[in-house]
């Protein structure tokens, strides 16, 4: 939705490959985008729309819509993931690999000039020190097969025969928007908020339990997670993720390049549970100090429930390693990553328990 208002109103002619879904088509899903921004009082030109699927070959276009793309399109911004950090009937797998595997075949065969791969910083892996702005190490050690999926997609895009070096763009953590909040997935951050959401929205009621949801209590929700709340987390706003993979796809002296968009400063796991809790508890009616001081036991069955869940992506939540910025401070000087405040989270978090509780199968997933 970002990446489409911003290349569209800095006057990019576009077209998007949508998969349609069961309930909507591929037109409708991106007038559904249209109109999203248009309530907010920005008209934007309509993009020409293709129906496919970047998991099939050509990504699921007609011959008719290959043609199109052969006659009008000079590149590829490549966009499109699968987030599961758990394998599951072949994802990450199929969309992160064999669908860029599509993407680039497709270039190849058309002879694309530009092709620009939005990533991942964590395709580092571990990484004690300063992750570069390089192609990834041969001795890389991923945290998760969404990372290793990542990786390997990079290296095939890296390897793409075309007339021009790929861009490759590597944001960390995306949360919502730094203004509104506004947001359309609940991953990352906010899997913490979709848990207990989740557990709220199935009548869970707090004052028969015999120890409070740990997520209320963030000195108890940082010791079931293994932190000490100085880790950091490397988080970015959509908003200003997208105006910088925009100034780098709009500006051809900036194509070729592999880039962190990453935040200076990292926040740390103590401030995200406190605000979490706070959003939490006020939306349940509760002062935020309503939890101060009582005591969880981590054999409780809800308790067990909610970091069995969590412990999917407990890498996730280790210290991020220091991201090298150098190519990313060239492209945008005048636009640094926002710094991200407990206000900004409040903003976020806010605008996601609200969401979620108005549609409780978003925070189900």
């Amino acid at each position: 939705a970002y990446l489409l208002k911003d290349l569209l109103a800095g006057g990019s002619d576009l077209a998007v490959v949508v998969r349609p879904t069961r309930l909507v088509s591929a037109q409708g899903r991106v007038d559904r985008i249209l109109d999203h921004w248009a309530k907010r009082g920005i008209a934007l030109p309509a993009p020409k729309v293709l129906e496919g699927d970047i998991t099939q070959p050509n990504l699921g276009l007609s011959e008719h819509g290959r043609q199109w793309v052969a006659r009008h399109c000079t590149g590829i911004i490549h966009s499109a993931a699968s987030l599961k950090f758990r394998e599951t009937a072949g994802e990450p797998w199929t969309t992160n690999l064999q669908g860029t595997e599509n993407v680039v075949r497709l270039a190849e065969s058309l002879s694309l000039s530009e092709l620009h791969q939005v990533s991942t910083a964590y395709v580092c892996g571990h990484t004690d020190g300063v992750a570069y702005e390089l192609p990834i190490s041969t001795d890389v050690r991923p945290r998760n097969v969404y990372e290793e999926s990542k990786g390997c997609a990079e290296r095939r895009v890296l390897e793409a025969d075309l007339p021009n070096p790929a861009t490759i763009l590597r944001p960390s953590i995306i949360i919502g928007d730094s203004q509104t909040g506004y947001t359309s997935t609940f991953h990352g951050v906010y899997l913490p908020l979709r848990q207990a959401i989740a557990l709220l929205a199935g009548g869970l009621d707090l004052s028969a339990l015999p120890d409070p949801l740990p997520i209320l209590n963030p000195p108890k929700i940082l010791q079931l997670m293994g932190l000490d709340g100085t880790d950091g987390k490397n988080l970015v706003p959509v908003d200003w993720v997208a105006r910088m993979i925009c100034r780098v796809v709009l500006h051809p002296e900036f194509h070729g390049n592999i880039y962190h968009v990453t935040a200076s400063e990292p926040t740390s796991t103590e401030l995200l549970t406190a605000v979490t809790a706070e959003c939490l508890l006020e939306s349940l009616g509760l002062p935020p100090d309503a939890m101060s001081g009582v005591e969880g036991d981590e054999n409780d069955e809800i308790n067990q429930a909610f970091c069995s869940l969590l412990s999917v992506y407990e890498e996730y939540w280790t210290d991020d390693p220091k991201f090298d910025t150098t190519g990313m401070d060239l492209v945008a000087p005048d636009d640094p990553s926002p710094t991200i405040t407990a206000d900004i989270l409040r903003r976020t978090f806010r605008y996601a328990i609200e969401a979620m509780q108005q549609k409780p199968s978003a925070a189900l997933g």
